[in-house]
């Protein structure tokens, strides 16, 4: 294991955005907003910044965590969600979108506090967005896991968001989709609770909605309550690799590192690894695995790597293209010598760009 190198600066988002359409790269994905900052990713690789909607920064606009934003395949902005409302390029509400959405509550704010708690998606054969959410455990999860479905087509294209349906109960703040093997359908996962414990639960979205029955993977693991339950998880680009990360107690054996062989025909996990408990103590603390901040994993580009952000001890890296290789993943772990904010909260993605 190592600690220490050198590498170049990767992009780092202040916030979140979780946006997955078609798994394509520059349209739907050259906005990214976050609430007053707007990142626009050029086809030149270059990346400009603006400020959006107003000289100062009302609470309802701003993203405390859970921000998602889509653009067309041209790359025109449609709209940016918080989490709790729906707007559109000018910061203005979607009609039906004015605190609508249910990715919890950060208090009178009207913000989410929920790691990953929106998520738009689109299936490349229906004309509807869907924006799914999970609730936070600010909220004690009681939210759950809910979409809206946003219809461009009315309202002379300002489009509409629907009422929010919920579809099952939550144990994290994690909510990620990826392929199904067809190439058109999405399975979008969280941990769900059920009657016999937190369990991956997959739900299939197709042309013609949402399935709301999911299909039930066991979690090999322990997912804590309170702040132990802000998790988040990240498909590679096929669909058929499922990272979870999530705040490890190392007395309790809570949360960590996990993962997951995924079948995106069926939804269901078929190998389960957790690789911190591989880890001894003093290892858990080198990498941060205790850390309120362990979140959002990061595949790099070719998918050989992989990165995650902790609070103030910067950004570490595992190697996994000798993903069989469970000891040579563990061996690999390595704190890079990048200098980052001095802040508990902060996501790590990388841009359409591949930086």
């Amino acid at each position: 294991m190592q600690i220490l190198k050198t590498y170049t600066l990767l992009v780092l988002t202040l916030t979140f955005t979780i946006s997955f359409a078609q798994n394509e790269i520059y349209g739907p994905y050259k906005n990214w907003e976050f609430g007053g900052l707007r990142l626009t990713f050029e086809n030149d690789g270059s990346v400009t910044s603006s400020q959006t909607g107003f000289d100062s920064i009302p609470y309802s606009i701003s993203s405390y965590e859970s921000s998602a934003t889509v653009s067309d395949e041209n790359g025109n902005f449609l709209f940016y969600t918080n989490g709790r409302s729906v707007f559109d390029k000018d910061m203005n509400y979607l009609p039906g979108g004015d605190n609508t959405l249910k990715a919890g509550n950060e208090g009178v704010n009207a913000m989410s506090s929920s790691a990953q708690g929106s998520m738009i998606v689109k299936h490349p054969e229906s004309d509807l967005y869907y924006i799914f959410t999970v609730g936070d455990e600010v909220s004690f999860h009681t939210d759950g896991i809910q979409y809206v479905t946003v219809d461009m087509s009315l309202n002379d294209g300002a489009g509409q968001v629907s009422t929010s349906v919920k579809i099952g109960e939550t144990a994290s703040e994690a909510l990620i989709a990826g392929l199904h093997s067809n190439g058109k359908d999405i399975w979008v996962v969280t941990h769900l609770e059920t009657s016999n414990g937190p369990r991956i639960g997959s739900f299939l979205l197709t042309k013609d909605g949402v399935d709301t029955i999911p299909v039930i993977s066991e979690y090999d693991g322990v997912i804590g309550i309170g702040a132990y339950s802000r998790c988040s998880m990240k498909f590679n680009n096929e669909g058929s690799k499922l990272i979870s990360f999530s705040p490890y107690h190392f007395g309790y054996k809570i949360g960590g590192i996990l993962f997951f062989d995924f079948n995106n025909s069926t939804g269901l996990i078929t190998r389960k690894r957790n690789i911190t408990s591989l880890f001894d103590n003093n290892e858990h603390w080198d990498y941060n695995f205790y850390s309120m901040g362990l979140n959002f994993p990061a595949f790099s580009p070719k998918e050989n790597y992989l990165y995650y952000r902790l609070s103030s001890r910067g950004i570490y890296r595992i190697r996994i293209s000798d993903w069989e290789n469970t000891d040579s993943i563990v061996n690999s772990f390595e704190r890079l010598n990048i200098e980052t904010a001095n802040t508990h909260i902060a996501g790590l993605k990388f841009g359409p760009n591949n930086k």
